[in-house]
């Protein structure tokens, strides 16, 4: 079994209600069919590639299973019943190995472009980057994840104190 996948079901298994159970969603990030159930790539599990997770849990488990793409989910949970519950507009930003974005655009759902949401860090910014998670070189998400990373710091540079944080073209 996957590596990735065993410790996705361990964790299910940790936290399986004593109730009936109907549906299990996972949110993914990276390029995915919510229809079809299956992860076309994602950047950070590199071998979930065509992986059909939906119906892996849902065999699993005996429930219906469903997969979508994490930043439109972030932003559905957030509408409907956390900090945006009652808003009529809402952009929800998930910035971790990328940059994701979800939108509520007057009480209706913008589930973005197919098979991957909104992908606020996927805009072409500057071709020096290095190449993001999602393949492209100088995507914004690329220039914001590379900023923070230690191997990307110039050889031999001391930084006086009280200077500015070192960003890479800058």
């Amino acid at each position: 079994m996957e590596e990735a996948y065993r410790r996705l079901t361990a964790l299910i298994d940790s936290v399986w209600p004593a109730e009936p159970v109907d549906i299990i969603c996972a949110a993914v990030p990276g390029p995915l069919n919510p229809y079809t159930g299956i992860i076309m790539e994602t950047p950070n599990i590199p071998s979930w590639t065509n992986y059909p997770l939906a119906e892996l849990l849902s065999k699993k488990y005996n429930v219906l299973a469903y997969i979508g793409n994490d930043a439109n989910l972030a932003v559905l949970g957030e509408w409907l019943y956390g900090a945006g519950k009652g808003h009529h507009d809402i952009v929800y930003l998930t910035i971790s190995t990328g940059i994701g974005g979800g939108v509520i655009c007057g009480d209706k759902f913008d589930r973005g472009l197919p098979r991957h949401g909104h992908r606020a860090g996927a805009h072409h910014r500057a071709s020096r980057w290095t190449v993001c998670s999602c393949g492209v070189k100088g995507t914004s998400g690329s220039g914001c994840l590379r900023a923070g990373h230690r191997e990307n710091m110039p050889p031999n540079r001391s930084q006086p104190a009280g200077s500015p944080t070192w960003v890479p073209g800058h």
